[in-house]
C-alpha cells in the first residue's frame, strides 16, 4: 500500500509529541508499505516554497520551505501555492490513502484535493487547531476559552485586530464607506499604528464637522476591527466544518479530545478513540540512579501553555536541600518566555538542561523520581506521561484534559488544580516529606506498543480503501 503522511512540521528540527509519534508510526508502517512524508520546514533564509526531497531515518519525504508570514486569518489555513505543490505531489505519488497528522502551515484544501481524487482520508487529532486558531483554546490572559470560535481575546484575534488597519480591505472601506470627515483620522491610524493595539489619537482633530472626541474615534475603530475578527472566525469555523465533512475518519488519542470534537459537530460515528503507541523497548527496564534528594523533572517544549512558570514558582518555595528540579527543553524556541522562566527561577536547585534529543530521553528518565506536567491547556494525551509510566516513574500533573485521563490520583501519580501554584507546591512537598509514597504510586496502565498501534491503523487503512473502492 502507498501511504502519504502529512504533518505540519517534522524531525529533526521539531521534536514535539506529534512529530515523534508520526516518525515512529511511519517507520513501523514502512516495514510492510511504501510510506512518504510531506511537511513544511520553516526557513526564512531560503526562497519560500522551495521543494526539498530527501530521507530521514530511512523515511522518504518532501518538504516545502516557508517563511511563516501571515497577513490574514484565512492565510493560516488556506494557501493556494501549497495547494498546487500538494496537487502535483498527489499526481506523482498516487497514494492509496492519506493520513493527515496536522495541517497548520499547510492548507486545509489538501482534504478537498484528496477527495476529488477519491483518496481515502484518515486524520489523527493532536490538538484543537481545527476548532481554535491557537490550537490550545487559550485566551491571551491564559484562561481556557470554552467558545473558541467566538473568542476575541486570544492572541490570534489581537493579531487580526492589529493587521486589519494595514490591510487593503480596510483602506477600501475608508475610501467608500465612511464620512469624509473621518477619513484623515482613520488614515492616520493606518499609517502609524501602535504595535500593541489600536493607536489612540492624542490630540483632538478639528474637522468641518467640529471636534470629535478621541475616545469616540478609538471606540469606532475597535468596533470595526472586532466585527471583522468575528466574521473571520465565523468563516473559519464554517470552512473547518466543511473540511471535516470530507474526512473519512478521525482518530482522537484521548476521550476528552474526542468529546470536544463531537461538540464541535463531528458525528460520533466518524471519530474513534485510540491512544498512541510506543516503542516500549526504549523506556522499559531503565536502570534508576539514586539520590539523597527527590528529583522532579519537566520534559517538553518550554512555552507558556506548558505551564513551566507555574512549576518554577511552586518549586521556588521548596527547601533546596531536599529536592531538585530538572528542566529539559529548548531555550531558544520562544526567547521571551524562555528568558522569563530562567529569570524567575530563584531556587538554586532548578537546573535548565536545554534541548534534549529524543534518543537522550532514556538517560534523563534514569535520574528522575517524579515527572511533572504542569500544562495550563487541555493536553491531548502527552507522550511524556506514557514514557514515564513505561519507565516506572509516577507523574504529578494538572487535573484537566487528557492528563487527568492518564494520571490517576493516588495510584500512579498526583493531580493538582490546574494553574494553582499553592496546590502544586503542596503536592511537591507531600512527596518530599514522604518519599516512600513513590513506591505506592506504581499502578501504571497498560501502554499500547507501536506495533499494536500500527496493526490497528493498518486495518483502518484497509477498511477505508475498501469502502472507497465500493463507492468508486
Amino acid at each position: 500500500m502507498k501511504i502519504l503522511i502529512v504533518i505540519h512540521q517534522f524531525l529533526p528540527s521539531n521534536q514535539a509529541g506529534s512529530e515523534i509519534y508520526t516518525c515512529h508510526l511511519a517507520k513501523e508502517l514502512s516495514k510492510h508499505h511504501e510510506v512518504h512524508l510531506f511537511f513544511p520546514e520553516y526557513d526564512p533564509q531560503e526562497r519560500q516554497y522551495q521543494i526539498v526531497n530527501g530521507t530521514y531515518d530511512h523515511l522518504s519525504y518532501t518538504q516545502v520551505l516557508y517563511h511563516r508570514k501571515y497577513f490574514s486569518l484565512k492565510g493560516t489555513y488556506l494557501n493556494r501555492k501549497m495547494d498546487k505543490i500538494f496537487e502535483k505531489l498527489l499526481d506523482e505519488q498516487k497514494p492509496d490513502i492519506i493520513h493527515f497528522q496536522h495541517l497548520l502551515h499547510l492548507s486545509t484544501n489538501f482534504v478537498s484535493l484528496a477527495k476529488l481524487r477519491n483518496i481515502p482520508i484518515l486524520y489523527t487529532l493532536h490538538d484543537y487547531w481545527i476548532i481554535c486558531p491557537t490550537g490550545q483554546m487559550l485566551k491571551d490572559n491564559l484562561e481556557i476559552c470554552r467558545i473558541p470560535d467566538q473568542c476575541t481575546d486570544c492572541h490570534v484575534a489581537k493579531f487580526l485586530n492589529f493587521i486589519v488597519f494595514r490591510h487593503f480591505s480596510l483602506r477600501r472601506f475608508i475610501t467608500k464607506r465612511i464620512p469624509d470627515f473621518l477619513k484623515p483620522i482613520l488614515q492616520k491610524l493606518i499609517d502609524h499604528p501602535n504595535e500593541n493595539s489600536i493607536n489612540p489619537i492624542h490630540q483632538q482633530s478639528m474637522t468641518n464637522s467640529g471636534s470629535i472626541p478621541d475616545s469616540y474615534i478609538k471606540k469606532c475603530l475597535q468596533m470595526i476591527s472586532i466585527a471583522k475578527v468575528k466574521r473571520s472566525l465565523d468563516r473559519r469555523r464554517k470552512h473547518m466544518s466543511q473540511i471535516c465533512n470530507d474526512i473519512d475518519l478521525f482518530i482522537a488519542p484521548s476521550e476528552f479530545l474526542k468529546n470536544e470534537f463531537i461538540k464541535f459537530g463531528i458525528p460520533a460515528s466518524k471519530i474513534i478513540y485510540s491512544d498512541y503507541g510506543f516503542s516500549k523497548n526504549l523506556y522499559s527496564n531503565i536502570p534508576r540512579s539514586t539520590s539523597d534528594k527527590v528529583r522532579f523533572t519537566f520534559i517538553g517544549t518550554i512555552v507558556q501553555h506548558k505551564g513551566v512558570h507555574i512549576l518554577i514558582e511552586a518549586f521556588n518555595q521548596i527547601d533546596s536541600s531536599k529536592a531538585e528540579l530538572h528542566i529539559y527543553g529548548d531555550l531558544t524556541g520562544w526567547p521571551s518566555y524562555c528568558s522569563y522562566v530562567q529569570r524567575i527561577a530563584k531556587n538554586p536547585k532548578i537546573i535548565f538542561h536545554g534541548r534534549i534529543e529524543n534518543h537522550q530521553l532514556r538517560e534523563a528518565l534514569m535520574s528522575t523520581d517524579v515527572l511533572v506536567v504542569p500544562s495550563i491547556w487541555f493536553e491531548n494525551s502527552p507522550l511524556v506521561i506514557h514514557e514515564a509510566f513505561l519507565a516506572g516513574i509516577p507523574v504529578i500533573a494538572s487535573n484537566i484534559g487528557g492528563m487527568a485521563e492518564l494520571v490517576k490520583d493516588g495510584l500512579n501519580g498526583l493531580l493538582f488544580e490546574m494553574g494553582d501554584i499553592r496546590d502544586l507546591k503542596s503536592k511537591l512537598q507531600m512527596v518530599i516529606d514522604n518519599p516512600t509514597i513513590l513506591k505506592s504510586l506504581n499502578h501504571f496502565p497498560k501502554i499500547k506498543s507501536i506495533e499494536e498501534d500500527t496493526q490497528n491503523i493498518e486495518q483502518i487503512y484497509y477498511d477505508l480503501t475498501a469502502k472507497s473502492k465500493r463507492i468508486d
